[in-house]
């Protein structure tokens, strides 16, 4: 699917690569607003997907919930295929600009999710002012993969940021155990992830504990961060104050 200068306004669930192989490409200032539960790319166990969106002025805004690569499945159902790999990718690139209540990167086992922000003016912003717990995990439920990218004066901005943060093999128990691996790089001169309270979900006289940075949730779980050539990651209560 290509959305090239248009709009597209989407009120029920989204899925590219839903069993299967999907693809889409938002260019040249087009946008796709997206209203419904969930966002999916590349959904179910041996499916895979792929999103760009590139360019001023290029747009996908999701209303609540974008995961990149589930790789779950159910034998009772027949859907997915149990244990298949799971592919996916979301790329910001050249001033595109991506929206999402949460956004997780890699879910379940044998899943991989890359997310690439990359030029500037390219901007990723997970959250908003309305919810809370919005959260952007790489590498989360159930042995999940993920990696997040920020490079050549790329932006991401949001409230929680998790890197590893699986909650054990079977994403329906918190039983202790990880398994998730998750890998944040942020590279380049005005490469930049702000974690803060910026939406406001805590106010006086409690500004100080917005802004959640987690590497490794539990044991079994990996999470990295890199932060090369004069990139920066900032953690803050709100617009201007460092902690």
């Amino acid at each position: 699917m290509v959305v090239d200068g248009g709009r597209v306004e989407a009120n029920t669930r989204v899925e590219v690569g839903l069993e299967g192989d999907g693809v889409l490409d938002i260019r040249n200032g087009g946008v796709l607003k997206a209203a419904g539960d969930f966002v999916f790319v590349g959904n179910a166990a041996g499916s895979s997907g792929a999103v760009t969106v590139a360019g001023d002025g290029s747009r996908l805004l999701v209303d609540n919930d974008l995961i990149v690569a589930n790789g779950f499945f159910d034998t009772q159902t027949g859907f997915g295929i149990p244990n298949a790999a799971t592919q996916a990718s979301l790329d910001i690139l050249q001033g595109g600009f991506v929206s999402a209540l949460n956004l997780t990167a890699g879910s379940q086992l044998n899943a991989t999710g890359t997310v690439t922000v990359d030029g500037i003016g390219s901007t990723l912003t997970v959250g908003n002012a309305t919810a809370i717990n919005q959260i952007l995990a790489v590498g989360s439920f159930g042995n999940g993969t993920g990696t997040l990218t920020v490079s050549g004066g790329g932006t991401v901005n949001t409230f929680f940021l998790a890197a590893g943060d699986g909650p054990g093999p079977n994403s329906d128990v918190f039983d202790g155990r990880g398994g998730a691996t998750g890998t944040i790089v942020v590279t380049g001169v005005g490469s930049t992830i702000n974690v803060s309270n910026d939406f406001g979900h805590f106010g006086p006289p409690d500004e100080a504990e917005g802004g959640f940075f987690r590497v490794g949730r539990m044991d079994g779980d990996v999470g990295r961060l890199e932060v090369l050539d004069n990139a920066l990651v900032r953690i803050t209560s709100g617009p201007t104050e460092s902690l």
